[in-house]
């Protein structure tokens, strides 16, 4: 058997067996991170290919003997599928279907170094172009059920068409109260199932970036559209440009472990009964500082500036709540 393919084998049984065990997805990735010396975002990506399988969501699926079965002679150049699961035959999807299929295909698209990039491009190329009529473009593939990001889509639709920049309210993670941001639109896009807006903030002078589901009040402006929003260049790979960030050494606890799956965290090993020993990547301190204090003690700062910061900015919030309850 080619060695690539044992390797990712070997991997993937890994990780069947060790969920099996701890029911838990990144303890999982920990441990066989370790056994097998391979990094967190291969298994994450084996991971994947198992959840589509029905192998890994929630552990082995107690159902995984009715799963596709195919048989594969070495040294021979084909497989031979003995129970389809009706894969053979002409699928008539729903709207809702369609929609989570084009979903699944757009992860699919952002995983680098993927064996056959071009047919999963194909795929959703095909899938798009036959839903467009029946789902409302880029409205539908948000879903019909989140009534105000569908609103957000269409009147961003209606300020590109007028050659105008949007204006709303944006609510950063941990503020309750948000802040008026005029942005000429550049990109929408998904990333780790959340939509984004790019586009230059007319107010910080600067590209930035908006999640969909943080956005309120969203209108057209009378502003016209900034020059610059068509200069933005945007890595789907790397679309915040991770890759670059600086990073600081944290501890996090166990109950916080799933932020691994949303934020720029990565899990490293086990500390302690209750934390583990994990890196932030991040652009901005003041940023850092906000998520770190916005967990409650959940996550320690090992680097001394940084936890001098976070001390801070935790007296000043304190302080200032007192203040208010005073009044």
């Amino acid at each position: 058997m080619n060695q690539s393919i044992l390797a990712t084998l070997t991997r993937q049984a890994a990780l069947v067996c060790q969920l099996a065990r701890t029911k838990h997805e990144d303890v999982a990735l920990l441990a066989v991170s370790q056994q097998l010396d391979v990094s967190q975002q291969v298994l994450r990506e084996d991971l994947e290919r198992l959840k589509f399988c029905g192998l890994a969501e929630g552990g082995v699926d107690p159902q995984w003997h009715r799963s596709l079965q195919f048989n594969y002679e070495p040294g021979s150049s084909a497989v031979t599928v003995q129970q389809s699961l009706g894969l053979d035959r002409p699928l008539r999807l729903s709207r809702e279907e369609a929609t989570s299929l084009i979903l699944l295909l757009q992860q699919l698209q952002s995983i680098p170094h993927n064996a056959d990039a071009a047919a999963i491009t194909g795929a959703l190329e095909k899938l798009q172009h036959a839903t467009k009529n029946y789902t409302g473009g880029f409205a539908g593939i948000l879903g019909e059920e989140d009534e105000s990001q569908v609103q957000a889509s269409a009147t961003i639709d209606e300020a590109l068409t007028r050659q105008r920049a949007v204006k709303f309210t944006y609510r950063k993670p941990g503020s309750a109260a948000g802040t008026s941001r005029t942005v000429s639109v550049a990109y929408r896009f998904t990333h780790d199932l959340f939509w984004y807006l790019a586009g230059f903030d007319h107010d910080a002078q600067q590209p930035r970036i908006f999640r969909f589901d943080r956005i309120d009040d969203i209108a057209v402006s009378d502003v016209a559209i900034d020059p610059r929003a068509a200069s933005i260049e945007l890595n789907p790979q790397d679309p915040f440009s991770l890759n670059d960030a600086a990073s600081v050494r944290v501890r996090i606890h166990q109950s916080l472990l799933w932020i691994s799956r949303t934020e720029p965290v990565e899990i490293l090993s086990q500390h302690d009964e209750q934390f583990y020993d994990a890196t932030i990547r991040y652009h901005s301190m003041s940023w850092l500082v906000n998520f770190i204090v916005g967990h409650a003690g959940n996550i320690v700062a090992l680097d001394p500036l940084v936890a001098q910061q976070v001390i801070e900015q935790a007296k000043a919030g304190l302080t200032h709540y007192v203040q208010q309850e005073t009044r």
